[in-house]
């Protein structure tokens, strides 16, 4: 057993990445055209994951190196005390141009807070449509989609598909 993906292997990986993203481009579609507008999101967020995992191979596959097993797991597990979704979704959006001009009243915020902030929502926006839980605070249960509007689901749903589409053109996996 080694302790590397061998660079050689690495387009195969992001073969089937392409593949992934692709059906859950299709999947989130299919989902919004059915007015499923949350559960569209979290494909779309599961495409743009994949999308930086894409990212990150590219870069070692044209550098023509190897990924130790223990950056490959950081990439795909994250590290203490932050998952990988969150540094993927992080990795992905750090990609995307930000307009801080919306933000000049908050002077504050830099471009590398926003993006932090940005992942941080997408991630919780994915587990707190998946899940119903308990909140102990309002001492109810809470699932996220009885909290917004048709309207504001669509809203996200679009935009996170868009995000996945113009993220997967942009950086095609193979």
């Amino acid at each position: 057993m080694s302790n590397y993906i061998p660079q050689k292997d690495l387009e195969e990986g992001l073969r089937i990445i392409q593949k992934n993203v692709e059906s859950l481009i299709d999947t989130a579609t299919l989902l919004n055209s059915n007015k499923k507008f949350l559960h569209s999101a979290i494909f779309s967020i599961l495409a743009i994951e994949e999308i930086a995992k894409a990212q990150i191979l590219f870069a070692y596959h044209r550098q023509k190196n190897d990924i130790l097993l223990t950056e490959w797991n950081r990439i795909t597990r994250g590290k203490p005390g932050r998952s990988g979704h969150l540094e993927k979704m992080t990795s992905y959006l750090r990609t995307l141009p930000i307009n801080l001009e919306e933000f000049k009243e908050y002077p504050e915020i830099t471009a590398e807070k926003m993006v932090g902030l940005f992942a941080r929502y997408y991630v919780r926006l994915k587990v707190n449509v998946l899940y119903v839980n308990w909140d102990k605070r309002l001492n109810k249960w809470y699932w996220l989609p009885d909290h917004y509007s048709e309207d504001e689901q669509k809203i996200r749903s679009d935009g996170l598909l868009l995000a996945a589409r113009k993220g997967y053109e942009k950086y095609p996996v193979v």
